[in-house]
Formats: structure tokens, C-alpha cells, sequence
């Protein structure tokens, strides 16, 4: 295990020094996202992939069909704010997926620079910036994760590569997480009205 971090150590350090060189040339690694397998799912066992049991339902996190009655929705005050239940893009979640995990004591990573971490955070997040990782100096915080929990990265949103570059990189310790992606950022958990801590 500790040979396997190390040799992604040095890999993520040549990859360092090539996002040195190039500096204004951002670097992007890549991930094949996991589908994860929620209610109404059941895991082949020939390929582990996900068999649909249920076609009609289609979120891979929830599966309530309350959230689409205001009236019984439990987060209809944070579903006022249309960012709240924005699409997202492939491979990512959205804000209300984000915070039904966050609810339920999912583990969230914080991939942004440690001045916009300090600044202000989602409450109980974690500074897990990829370069944290690359460095080795995040690796012993990632072993302290609850490998039993999920496990949501989030970034400034939009096109942010930080939050796919730390999945990527955490996922090479093969720890065992189950890697959620916000598909928003801070500002918009801030926006909603979502738990926050920090300086700001």
C-alpha cells in the first residue's frame, strides 16, 4: 500500500513539473466516473456493472418521489433556489444529491487553494486539493477518511478541473471510496443557504 501511494507520488510530481513548465496550460486528469448504484439497482456480478431493476427510476442518489411535490419536498426551502436542483453535467451531482449525502454524513473534500478553503468552506469539509496529494503531504489524511462513507469533492464549479484531478488522484490509492463530484461550487452551496464554516 505504501509502495503503491508512493509511486503516485512520483507520478503526480512529474506531472507537477510539467503543469511548472507549462503553467498557464491547465492539466486535466482523467477518471472513468462511477455509476453508482442506488435504489432500484442491482450490481452484475460477471461485470460489476450496474443492471437497471427499475427503468423508471433514473437518480443515482435518490430515488423520493416526494421531491417533486413542494409540498412534501423536506429541502423545498432550498429548492426556491433554482441552483438547487440544476442540471449537471455527466459524472457529477447535483446540490440536492450533494446535500442528501451531506445529511446523511458523507465525508466532503474541499479541492480548491487552501486561501479560498480558509476563507470559507462547506461545514466539516476537508482541504483535499490535488496537489495535497501529488505532494504525499494529503495522503495520510486521505488513509483517516471512513473508506464506509461516501465520499463528495467539490471545487468552484463550472469547468474547475481541482475536484476531477482529486478524485482521480484519491482514487489511485484504492482506498475503496464511493467519489460523488458536486457538479456546483462553493459560491452556489453558499447561494442555497447550504451549511457553511470558515473565515467568510
Amino acid at each position: 500500500m505504501i509502495t503503491r501511494a508512493l509511486a503516485i507520488v512520483a507520478v503526480a510530481g512529474v506531472l507537477a513539473s510539467a503543469h511548472m513548465v507549462l503553467r498557464d496550460t491547465p492539466i486535466r486528469l482523467t477518471r472513468q466516473a462511477a455509476q453508482p448504484v442506488g435504489p432500484g439497482q442491482a450490481t452484475d456480478p460477471a461485470t460489476t456493472d450496474p443492471v437497471d431493476t427499475n427503468p423508471v427510476d433514473s437518480d443515482p442518489v435518490d430515488t423520493d418521489p416526494s421531491v417533486t411535490d413542494p409540498a412534501t419536498d423536506p429541502y423545498a426551502s432550498y429548492a426556491a433556489n433554482p441552483l438547487f436542483d440544476e442540471p449537471v453535467r455527466d459524472g457529477h451531482i447535483t446540490m440536492r444529491e450533494g446535500y442528501r449525502l451531506f445529511e446523511e454524513g458523507a465525508t466532503f473534500l474541499d479541492a480548491r487553494h487552501d486561501y479560498e478553503y480558509e476563507a470559507g468552506h462547506i461545514a466539516g469539509a476537508i482541504w483535499m486539493e490535488a496537489s495535497r496529494l501529488s505532494d504525499g503531504s494529503g495522503i495520510p489524511d486521505a488513509y483517516a477518511i471512513d473508506a464506509s462513507m461516501p465520499v463528495v469533492i467539490y471545487c468552484v464549479g463550472g469547468d474547475c478541473d481541482s475536484s476531477e484531478n482529486t478524485a482521480v488522484l484519491l482514487e489511485a490509492l484504492e482506498l475503496g471510496f464511493e467519489i460523488y463530484i458536486l457538479g456546483k461550487g462553493y459560491d452556489d452551496w453558499v447561494s442555497v443557504g447550504l451549511p457553511v464554516e470558515g473565515e467568510g
